[in-house]
């Protein structure tokens, strides 16, 4: 068992490929660590959101999912440390070997790859292709990291 202080559904996708929108991520107090994932609550417009994102040296984040880092958020509240999340059934205790080198691995592919192609080809194609095909690069583009969860956490339920 997981020791957690809250559980939340993330809703965006800037934390691809380690966090999908449908995840259920599991936090943990303590203090923000350089290079470990964080959530906080931030507002924008008229409800405060939960966000997840890379705390980088210096008080920075990060979405892996991004070319750039986000500007400090001075308003943003510290909520506590990711230290699990749910998929489909399967718990990953990102503190465990197996969550450490999901982590490193999506990391990884995000910096090398899944930034670039979202950046310098799903983005620029936005209203030129259909919904469809959109859709299926962006399935194509995430097989790899969904294959490593589904071969360190296993097949599900």
């Amino acid at each position: 068992m997981i020791p957690v202080t809250r559980r939340f559904t993330l809703r965006g996708d800037c934390m691809l490929p380690l966090l999908e929108p449908g995840d259920e991520v599991w936090v943990r107090g303590g203090d923000p660590v350089a290079g470990r994932l964080i959530a906080y609550a931030r507002f924008n417009g008229r409800l405060p959101e939960i966000a997840v994102h890379r705390r980088l040296a210096g008080g920075r984040m990060r979405a892996d999912a991004r070319l750039a880092c986000d500007p400090v958020d001075e308003a943003a509240a510290f909520v506590g440390r990711v230290v699990a999340l749910s998929r489909g059934g399967r718990v990953a205790a990102l503190e465990s070997r197996r969550g450490r080198a999901l982590d490193a691995f999506s990391r990884l592919y995000a910096r090398t790859f899944l930034a670039a192609w979202r950046e310098g080809v799903l983005n620029p194609l936005d209203g030129v292709l259909g919904d469809v095909p959109r859709r299926l690069l962006r399935w194509a583009a995430l097989q790899p990291p969904r294959l490593l969860f589904r071969v360190l956490f296993g097949p599900g339920p």
